[in-house]
């Protein structure tokens, strides 16, 4: 049972209290003062019965912490008459036995009160403070299955502050006109606290879950200063990073491979950070080897406890839905799924087409330009003869248009005429989505480009096909 922070500190400070009222009335009993012992236990005695009535209003009865409080109470009550007794007598021969018993009695007590409170430890925690501080409302997926496993846990108060970023001057620095705050686009379901409004200083939650460990190192933009990886390492109990991409999975042999991650993976943020959350155990070799090589160090180790690559919040959430359509016949019935698409992949008579999930990604793009263009109408020229038998599931970067129309202009009006013929010939589906996790959930195969969405659908266990844009 977990109860509100403050209340739960009240009745920490009220145990250590009686304890320290312990430790003085031994003090007393060892210089013979009976009597003001037998005095600050009865006060004992209320203080117990007080946190016990504390712990009945907020919990009920059926607390064993409570019932050890009244065995508490029972036992200060009888401690308090053998001391009335053993006070009555006065003579001399009697006092070393008097204090023997005295000290007796206490560790009694005193071995109730550490079981009680070793019981009120484990059967009433706090409520746990826990902070999401999301970059994006594009990247909200990366944390969403961890945030509604703890929305619905009853333990945690969770608060969700979106991240103000600006944009940089040439000159590297900042200003409050180049602000960025972006709220519009995160589910309905989660309710988002504006960042001026949460002191994370003063309420210092007990975990900070970040997305961008990054501080002021970007060359075009900057967080706000107040969330900076120093700044939140000394508001919180504890920080965790994780990723908000799946990325590709690199051959970490490969120096090549490590050199395309190290721009998402040796981040300056890292050494303030508690716990790193990667998606794979290859991942976490892959990060190690980069930031601290291949052999041993201290530095390596210190890393290697900080990393782990249990609970990514992506991989739960696909293995989830995953469950789920492996567990019924026809998967479009398990999960949720736009009207508009299932029009597409069930036939007249109501049977399934094979459905294939084609997914182009930027690196893709910058490398081939105009290559990828024409493969990627080619493709959808054999899609668009087999729309009797087959779905396509179209699922461009949902970036690709304003890179090209930044980095790659001259296919950037290609591009967008590659969209809008999709569009027209009613090719398929094109899946704008945050979250791809429902169309690699109920596709029957992956065609396209190595993505992160390539490596969600290697849960699947379904069948994967690279593209090749050098051939048409």
């Amino acid at each position: 049972m977990a109860i509100d922070r403050q209340t739960r500190k009240n009745l920490t400070e009220m145990f250590d209290i009686l304890s320290e009222a312990f430790t003085h009335i031994e003090r007393l009993l060892l210089d013979g003062n009976t009597a003001a012992a037998i005095g600050l236990l009865s006060h004992c005695q209320e203080s117990a019965v007080v946190i016990g009535t504390s712990i009945e209003k907020i919990c009920g009865e059926e607390t064993r912490t409570v019932s050890m409080l009244e065995q508490l109470c029972e036992d200060i009550f009888q401690a308090s008459e053998q001391l009335a007794g053993s006070n009555a007598i006065t003579s001399e021969d009697s006092d070393s036995d008097s204090k023997s018993v005295s000290v007796s009695l206490m560790g009694i007590l005193r071995n109730r009160l550490n079981e009680t409170i070793e019981v009120f430890n484990k059967e009433l925690a706090a409520i746990k403070e826990i902070v999401f501080l999301p970059c994006s409302p594009t990247l909200w997926s990366g944390f969403d299955y961890m945030y509604r496993e703890l929305i619905s846990s009853g333990d945690c108060n969770v608060t969700v502050i979106p991240i103000p970023w600006y944009d940089k001057a040439s000159d590297g620095s900042i200003g409050s006109d180049s602000v960025h705050y972006d709220t519009e686009g995160y589910p309905e379901y989660v309710k988002l606290t504006h960042f001026g409004s949460y002191d994370i200083a003063a309420i210092h939650p007990d975990i900070i879950y970040i997305q961008n460990a990054f501080d002021n190192s970007n060359l075009g933009s900057s967080l706000h200063p107040a969330f900076y990886t120093i700044k939140l390492r000394e508001s919180c109990g504890e920080l965790i990073y994780i990723p908000p991409y799946i990325y590709p999975e690199p051959n970490i042999k490969s120096k090549d491979q490590l050199e395309k991650l190290r721009e998402y993976l040796c981040l300056p943020g890292i050494d303030n950070i508690d716990k790193i959350i990667l998606q794979s155990e290859n991942m976490k070799q892959a990060m190690l080897n980069l930031l601290a090589g291949e052999d041993d160090s201290e530095y390596r180790r210190l890393l290697e406890e900080k990393i782990t690559c249990n609970d990514h919040p992506r991989i739960s959430a696909m293995n989830e839905i995953i469950s789920k359509v492996n567990a019924v016949s026809d998967p479009t019935n398990s999960i949720e799924i736009p009207d508009a698409w299932k029009a597409r992949i069930l036939r007249n008579d109501g049977s399934r087409k094979k459905i294939i999930l084609y997914c182009n990604s930027i690196p893709a793009m910058l490398e081939n330009g105009s290559r990828l263009i024409s493969k990627i109408k080619n493709s959808f020229d054999i899609f668009k003869n087999n729309t009797d038998d087959i779905a396509l599931i179209w699922r461009p970067h949902p970036m690709m248009q304003e890179v090209a129309d930044d980095l790659r202009p001259e296919i950037s009006d290609s591009f967008k005429d590659l969209v809008d013929y999709f569009y027209c010939e009613g090719i398929g589906i094109i899946d704008t989505s945050q979250d791809p996790a429902i169309p690699v959930a109920i596709a029957d195969a992956y065609y396209g480009d190595p993505s992160s969405v390539m490596e969600l659908f290697k849960l699947t266990n379904k069948p994967i096909m690279i593209e090749n844009p050098a051939v048409l």
